[in-house]
């Protein structure tokens, strides 16, 4: 996610970060897909997580494949595409009219409960601060907190 900050500056400029930092932690268990489909570890939320009372957890489960269970789906592309999404869902929110951009982001990765209450997830916080943009190539001027 950190490359991801919609569109690049234009050729010899770059942009900064500044001012206070707003951010928002999300939980895996709110953004389940489809209630109506029952779980199985793939593809159940838009942020990943599998548990093992739903199937064993295993090194497939665990790791981020790409056309696991003939999908076509590359796991790792679904969760950043659903990440970009919550970006863009907070960066549209807002009623300033100086709109904070994407900065940075932490996903941690858990693992909770033992034998069958096993639970493995990720619980992504995403930050946002004011962007600039600088193009001088000296010392450009840009505020800091």
């Amino acid at each position: 996610m950190e490359h991801y900050n919609g569109t690049p500056p234009p050729t010899g400029c770059r942009y900064y970060y500044v001012g206070t930092e707003d951010s928002c932690s999300y939980n895996y268990s709110d953004y389940r897909i489809n209630p109506n489909v029952s779980l199985s570890n793939y593809l159940d939320y838009k942020i990943f997580a599998a548990a093992r009372i739903v199937a064993p957890i295993t090194d497939t489960t665990e790791c981020l494949e790409y056309n696991q269970n003939n999908s076509g789906i590359h796991e790792m592309q679904f969760y950043y595409d659903h990440l970009i999404t919550f970006v863009n869902e907070w960066i549209n929110q807002q009623n300033s009219s100086l709109k904070k951009s994407y900065a940075r982001s932490i996903i941690k990765s858990h693992e909770e409960g033992s034998g069958n209450s096993k639970i493995i997830f990720h619980e992504p916080k995403l930050f946002f601060k004011l962007k600039i943009q600088a193009c001088s190539p000296g010392n450009p001027y840009f505020p800091t907190e």
